[in-house]
């Protein structure tokens, strides 16, 4: 897969010294079906990731069972999945990476106020920390794409004066800037 895209993207990427060891959330805008594939090449072959796509991919036999052994397990969007939040959370405490998109679907645009607070909710919850990873929207063949791994970081729980959606909308405000900044 990553000799595809070196070959057909002229791939490069930043900041793979910034990446940490044990389980950890990877986050980045979702532009593409390629998004996923450019991500785990940027992880390397050591690491373990997984990713969540979209349910409705899984009726389509070759596709879901290509996407299954990439590591992908299914989320019903539009709904609270709690079997995708635990499949999550299970991954992580078998010390792997997820890959989580904020926004929860494929943007045309930087919308960074579209972002859902499922990626920061669970990296609070289970104490790993978020790797920003930037991914550029206009992806074409055999022109140079660059990604750009920013430095991880934690979420904290919120205090119990706090109102959990606001700040957890707050939370997936300030990642988006941080993906944002690493874009420019």
């Amino acid at each position: 897969m990553a000799v595809f895209v070196r070959v057909f993207y002229h791939y490069h990427c930043r900041g793979r010294e910034l990446i940490p060891e044990g389980p950890a959330i990877i986050c980045a805008p979702h532009s593409s079906l390629i998004d996923p594939v450019l991500v785990a090449v940027a992880m390397g072959i050591k690491q373990k990731m997984n990713f969540m796509a979209k349910k409705e991919l899984m009726k389509h036999r070759v596709v879901g069972w290509t996407l299954r052994k990439l590591g992908a397990f299914f989320v019903a969007r539009g709904t609270a999945d709690v079997t995708a939040v635990k499949t999550t959370i299970k991954h992580l405490r078998d010390g792997h990476k997820v890959l989580i998109f904020p926004e929860g679907k494929r943007t045309d645009e930087a919308d960074y106020s579209a972002a859902k607070n499922g990626a920061v909710r669970i990296a609070a919850r289970t104490g790993v920390p978020i790797i920003p990873v930037y991914i550029p929207r206009n992806k074409r063949f055999f022109r140079r794409t660059e990604l750009i791994i920013g430095q991880s970081y934690f979420i904290q729980k919120p205090g119990p004066e706090d109102d959990q959606g606001d700040y957890y909308a707050q939370c997936s405000q300030e990642l988006m800037r941080k993906l944002e900044e690493l874009g420019r």
